[in-house]
């Protein structure tokens, strides 16, 4: 009876670890806050740079994340932007190796720079 038991929970066993799984970072600084998410079973990962200082409009953007498995960059140089934007990858890389910690490198209107450090959720 035990062995039918066990057996009946080894099906069980390999759903639950063959699961769709969301991989997340979040962080935040004094002028932005900055999610990572990365969808497991489609292999998209959702970058989104909000801004929330109180400059009104945003020039010559430029952002890097730096982790581990986690390497996205950019540049927008050619007119004013909203305050809040959002990047779509995809990427063939395992993100479960990511570090628990990714750096945004955020650069805008030719002269601010910050750091934001997402942490995983």
């Amino acid at each position: 009876m035990k062995k039918l038991f066990l057996l009946s929970l080894l099906p069980l066993l390999f759903l639950i670890g063959c699961s769709d799984k969301t991989l997340s970072w979040e962080g935040q600084s004094a002028n932005w806050t900055a999610t990572i998410k990365n969808e497991k079973s489609s292999e998209l990962t959702n970058f989104t740079i909000k801004y929330i200082g109180e400059e009104k409009e945003l020039t010559a953007i430029s952002y890097q994340f730096a982790g581990q498995v986690i390497t996205a960059k950019g540049l927008y140089d050619d007119k004013t932007y909203p305050t809040s934007f959002q990047i779509q990858s995809t990427s063939e890389k395992n993100m479960e190796h990511e570090e628990s910690s990714v750096k945004l490198i955020i650069k805008w209107n030719n002269s601010n720079e910050e750091i934001v450090q997402l942490k995983k959720n």
